[in-house]
């Protein structure tokens, strides 16, 4: 099924989508360019497609086709000044049992964004989300629909695409591409022996893998192929890919310099809690609840009803009067079976016993590659144990597989996928590893 708000009906040619994309699914996708002009004066309307139904239903996007070589990052970047990011602009909304279709209705309208939802073999529009928000961005807002939905969504100049497989989000004609493979001996850094070129090409090949393993593995067509006699690096795959393998050399020859560890920041969400509230609500949804102590705190506050016991349809009774913000949400959080509530950047939200990603765009779109100088410390610990370490202390159960990753290079650097929060986190860990080793290069 694909549904799209902001979208209008037309047809597109079947010859311009990529081989392995099924031929009626447009997708907003940083990779993707598959999106052509819609025709000018066309009204934006939502529309739903059955990919068996034929073409004539075809979604067509609003906005004209994304560049192919250009990502988020690149386009906010060629904007001119003053331009903000399209995901941050506020929004004020208040959905309750809201099918997911209509949801993205109503945000592609006050946000004049495109808006996509894609699904195949299951009604993906149809599932029910639960958000009442003030100002809240709408990169916050998707983030929280996208727990309630199971979900993942992406952007790019064509808009918003939600997708319930995420291997849709990788989306990108795939593009063969030469690296030559530099060795040891031409990077700047000191070389212990004598140089084996061909294990230091194996073992700079291998960090490129490990790095971009989430996306092979959600793009079987995708390959990295080592020539040998060439020192080559042969790579087909998306644009995107070919950025993120840009930037892994990149990361690679960077020397010693390592950057300094974050600064602590403090959340304005915590002093919320000590906000007073007036609680007098008799037999009220949970959800209607939450938004009204939400608008009384200036924060906003969500769960996903399928924590609670009854879903969408649990009431509470809080009648108590005046309470500070925490002492209403302890006690929500007791009287619904909750396990716990965590301040995040988008509010507070209401945990149960489901996990959730912090963000609803991938890792993949969003984390950043970045490199650590802890040849020092490798050389005390051992790489293993080194890399032990940073799995039990940095976002700790996050490295099992896909993203983050990291890879350690022989030219001493501990090149990372991850984002920026979980960057912040590691930079201040290896910096007081290091101290702590004594380290003759420290920080």
């Amino acid at each position: 099924m694909v549904a799209a708000a902001g979208c209008t009906s037309g047809r597109e040619a079947a010859d311009d989508m990529p081989a392995k994309m099924p031929r009626l699914v447009s997708m907003a996708t940083p990779d993707h360019a598959a999106w052509p002009d819609a025709a000018e004066g066309e009204s934006a309307q939502a529309m739903q497609a059955d990919p068996a139904e034929g073409s004539e239903h075809d979604p067509v996007g609003t906005a004209p086709a994304p560049d192919a070589t250009q990502d988020f990052a690149d386009l906010l970047r060629t904007q001119p000044a003053g331009s903000k990011d399209p995901l941050a602009r506020p929004v004020s909304i208040s959905m309750i049992d809201t099918p997911l279709l209509e949801a993205a209705q109503v945000l592609s309208a006050l946000t004049g964004i495109g808006m996509t939802v894609v699904s195949e073999g299951e009604p993906l529009g149809e599932r029910r989300v639960n958000v009442v928000a003030q100002e809240a961005q709408l990169s916050h807002a998707l983030d929280w629909i996208a727990r309630q939905t199971d979900s993942r969504y992406t952007w790019d100049k064509a808009g918003v695409c939600i997708a319930s497989d995420k291997k849709r989000i990788y989306g990108g004609e795939l593009v063969s591409r030469v690296y030559p493979l530099r060795t040891m001996t031409e990077y700047t850094l000191p070389h212990d022996g004598f140089p084996d070129f061909k294990a230091e090409r194996e073992a700079t090949v291998a960090c490129v893998r490990a790095l971009l393993g989430e996306y092979l593995s959600n793009v079987p067509d995708a390959t990295l192929t080592v020539a040998h006699e060439n020192g080559e690096l042969i790579a087909t795959c998306s644009e995107g890919a070919h950025r993120r393998i840009e930037q892994i050399f990149a990361e690679i020859g960077r020397g010693k310099a390592n950057p300094a560890p974050a600064p602590p920041v403090r959340s304005d969400i915590a002093g919320k809690l000590e906000a007073v509230v007036m609680c007098t609500f008799r037999d009220e949804l949970v959800v209607k609840v939450l938004g009204e102590l939400s608008k009384q705190a200036g924060v906003n506050i969500g769960v996903d009803p399928r924590d609670l016991p009854n879903g969408s349809d649990t009431r509470i009774t809080l009648y108590y009067g005046k309470a500070s913000l925490g002492f209403t949400l302890d006690t929500i959080v007791k009287l619904c079976k909750l396990s716990s509530y965590a301040i995040e950047e988008q509010g507070v939200w209401l945990h149960g016993e489901r996990p959730y990603p912090a963000e609803g765009r991938l890792m993949w779109e969003t984390g950043l590659i970045k490199s650590y100088y802890i040849e020092p410390a490798a050389k005390v610990l051992g790489i293993p144990q080194m890399l032990k370490y940073i799995e039990q202390n940095v976002t700790p159960g996050q490295w099992s597989g896909g993203l983050p990753a990291m890879s350690y290079a022989r030219t001493g650097r501990l090149v990372v996928f991850h984002s920026k929060a979980g960057h912040d986190q590691l930079s201040t860990y290896l910096h007081v590893l290091m101290n702590s080793l004594s380290a003759s290069d420290p920080w």
